[in-house]
């Protein structure tokens, strides 16, 4: 088997855990994880250094976050976001917390579990799709604020509507090359 067949097993048992973290406790989202990651610690090499690395971007979340607040329980397959000329991507938040009582905003978390540098273009390119998604399910103007938090790095922006806006025009000809 390839690496890339754990992560992409992994990747989706790490997200999980991380809304465990708020839709039950911390340490429910750990005790998840590692039920789900325990036969790739076991098999070694390529396997367990990934399942490593994704429970040490769990542990940072809870550190960046640990008090748990609920979390908006989220489609699971997220919903399309059109670009250009019928580029769609499905996008989904990885926590979408709130509304916050007094503004009324939700805090919207996208969370990268990979260890590319991430910054503030891609950043913005990232958070665009996020603002599209909370504003299609609880409307226009919902979040004014995006967090993308690079988790295995220790890296974190935080993206206003307008600065994703910004990067419209570079998202479609991005997804039109593709």
């Amino acid at each position: 088997m390839t690496t890339d067949y754990f992560i992409l097993g992994l990747s989706s048992s790490a997200h999980a855990a991380i809304r465990r973290v708020h839709s039950e406790t911390p340490d429910r989202g750990r005790a998840h994880y590692a039920g789900k990651a325990s036969n790739y610690l076991l098999h070694g090499g390529a396997a367990a250094a990934t399942a490593r690395g994704y429970r040490d971007c769990i542990e940072r979340y809870i550190a960046w976050d640990g008090n748990a607040d609920p979390a908006v329980d989220l489609p699971t397959k997220g919903l399309p976001i059109s670009f250009g000329q019928g580029d769609i991507v499905r996008s989904r938040p990885d926590v979408v917390l709130g509304p916050d009582e007094q503004s009324g905003a939700y805090d919207v978390r996208v969370l990268l579990l990979d260890e590319l540098r991430l910054d503030r273009r891609a950043a913005e390119m990232i958070a665009l799709a996020a603002h599209e998604y909370v504003w299609a399910q609880f409307g226009t103007n919902s979040t004014a604020l995006v967090n993308v938090w690079q988790l295995a790095r220790g890296e974190g922006e935080t993206v206003t509507a307008t600065e994703a806006e910004g990067r419209r025009t570079e998202v479609e000809a991005l997804l039109a090359a593709i």
